[in-house]
């Protein structure tokens, strides 16, 4: 089994950022994550375990075309070239931080001008090799900017007991070059002069004073579990109900309605004291709300904007059918609904961003476009009043058709908030009634706006049924 990947934050500077903050907004939800690399896609799978408390925890996949992340990579194992394992994200996102602050810090010093191989440029500097003669050497700094991440035998001194269990063990190897600006005299100065190797557990220090300066070695040994494939098979991706739900174009957050949809995505966080928050949207005229009732009290928050209602009969039903993670292995009896994210995938190729322009002139003089609450309701009773207790039949039936609804935890609706932020561009909601609320986003290669780099969504589980 091999894995070595190699990614330069200076030529995929986007496609980095939109890693390190898919692995940040994993570590709001649970505190390991299940990485899988193939050499097509990188997996970043936060499920939960198995017990029967976490039934309605969140859940979040991602996926990342291997080679838009990564220069070079090596991914070889028996399994089909396919390598799985479970690793702690605080330490992985402490290397990952490091490595980011050096690169910003780096690209903002005035001493380091990178030439066309992203390489620091600087004259090369003659420095004798043996004192008793004159021959002497050009030394060159090593590249600038490469992470290297490898998979390697735990380390001895991890003292990992001998056993059926530390066949599963391993450990990846997280390392990069940080470059000092310098002179000799302050080398010597430093009172290192006499040690040139200095090492701990999560860094290795080294000095070459050839061009005037220091480079440390930064080396992070982070402990994985490798997954068998058993377990791996037992992953299986959330499904969609195709016939229970309603799927809403988002106005993208860099868009002119962005971020007044985040803010109104956002009120429902004034209040510390709430537990959970009911999404509601019907088809007609796309509306969408969020409804707290809790604590004696009832309030509706209704989003005024521009909202699109996707059509399912307008997209191409094949698309349905790929083979999606885990679910190749389910057998014909067990009658697995739609993939969501290979469904989803589709239906974001079908949204037509310049809806939301197309309708701004419509809009115009009405100050209420740009508002994140259209009603707000404090008595429940007066609400119910307003709008009639009584329907007939009718009116029920096509309410049930119409209307999706479903209760989730509050910190969960946050958290879908911050991830529309960071990472969203053509992002999806779909909210299938008194079952779950997806938020299904797409980012787009950095140099090609036609290439989807990655897909991320965030499955929501209702957190108690609609009374």
């Amino acid at each position: 089994m091999r894995l070595k990947l190699s990614v330069n934050s200076l030529d995929t500077s986007r496609e980095f950022q939109v890693f390190y903050k898919s692995l940040y907004n994993a570590s709001l939800i649970r505190k390991n994550i299940i990485l899988k690399f193939t050499k097509q896609l990188l997996y970043v799978i936060s499920i939960p375990d198995n017990s029967t408390t976490s039934i309605n925890e969140p859940e979040l996949w991602i996926r990342i075309v291997t080679e838009l992340l990564f220069q070079d990579f090596i991914i070889e194992s028996v399994r089909d070239n396919n390598i799985v394992f479970e690793i702690s994200l605080e330490p992985l996102l402490q290397a990952l931080r490091k490595y980011d602050s050096v690169i910003k810090q780096g690209n903002h010093s005035p001493t380091h001008g990178l030439n066309s191989d992203g390489n620091i440029e600087e004259d090369p500097v003659l420095t004798s090799i043996n004192h008793n003669n004159t021959s002497a050497k050009m030394k060159k700094k090593p590249p600038y900017g490469n992470l290297e991440i490898r998979l390697i035998r735990p380390p001895a001194e991890w003292h990992i007991p001998k056993g059926s269990s530390t066949s599963i063990m391993g450990a990846i190897n997280i390392s990069f070059h940080e470059y000092l600006n310098i002179n000799n005299e302050n080398l010597i100065n430093s009172g290192n002069s006499n040690n040139n190797d200095v090492k701990n557990d999560n860094l290795e220090f080294s000095e070459y004073t050839s061009y005037g300066g220091k480079v440390i070695d930064h080396s992070f040994k982070i402990p994985i579990r490798l997954l068998t494939k058993t377990q791996d098979d037992k992953i299986r991706q959330p499904k969609i109900n195709k016939d229970n739900q309603i799927v809403l174009s988002l106005p993208s957050f860099q868009s002119e309605f962005g971020r007044a949809f985040s803010n109104f995505m956002k009120r429902p966080e004034r209040f510390k004291s709430l537990q959970n928050v009911q999404i509601c949207s019907r088809n007609k005229g796309a509306e969408f709300k969020c409804i707290v009732d809790e604590l004696d009290w009832f309030l509706e928050i209704s989003w005024n904007g521009l909202l699109e209602t996707l059509n399912y009969e307008e997209l191409d039903q094949d698309s349905c059918n790929t083979e999606s993670y885990g679910n190749n292995n389910i057998k014909d009896n067990d009658e697995p609904e739609e993939n969501l994210t290979e469904h989803l995938k589709e239906v974001s190729k079908n949204v037509n961003n310049s809806y939301y322009n197309e309708h701004i002139d419509d809009q115009e003089g009405n100050d209420s476009i740009h508002e994140t609450e259209a009603e707000l309701v404090l008595d429940k009773d007066s609400h119910e009043k307003q709008n009639g207790g009584n329907h007939t039949k009718r009116d029920k039936k096509d309410k049930k058709m119409n209307d999706h609804s479903v209760i989730i935890k509050s910190r969960d609706w946050k958290l879908c908030n911050k991830i529309y932020e960071n990472l969203g561009e053509d992002d999806i909601l779909c909210v299938s009634h008194d079952q779950y609320c997806l938020l299904h986003c797409a980012v787009n290669a950095d140099n090609d706006d036609d290439l989807t780099f990655a897909e991320i969504s965030y499955y929501i589980h209702r957190s108690k049924h609609i009374s």
